[in-house]
């Protein structure tokens, strides 16, 4: 399923809400998720950040350059 990044960021702040109450349970558009502690409200935080990233466009490219002076 795909979602919007406006979408994504509606996920993302109750999911921060719920982790700033101590909530155990989200309902999101109708669908309800309990989840077993912060720690796993974190990691769902984390991995719908990441799938705004890269709906946005805005993920990190990392490059790597090697050099050498000797040899080949």
């Amino acid at each position: 399923m795909s979602y919007s990044t406006t979408q994504l960021d509606a996920i993302i702040a109750t999911l921060e809400a719920a982790m700033g109450t101590g909530a155990a349970s989200v309902t999101f558009e109708g669908r309800r998720i309990d989840y077993k502690s912060n720690a796993e409200i974190a990691r769902a935080i984390s991995w719908f950040q990441g799938k705004r990233d890269s709906v946005a466009g805005t993920t990190r490219v990392r490059q790597i350059r090697m050099y050498t002076d000797k040899g080949f």
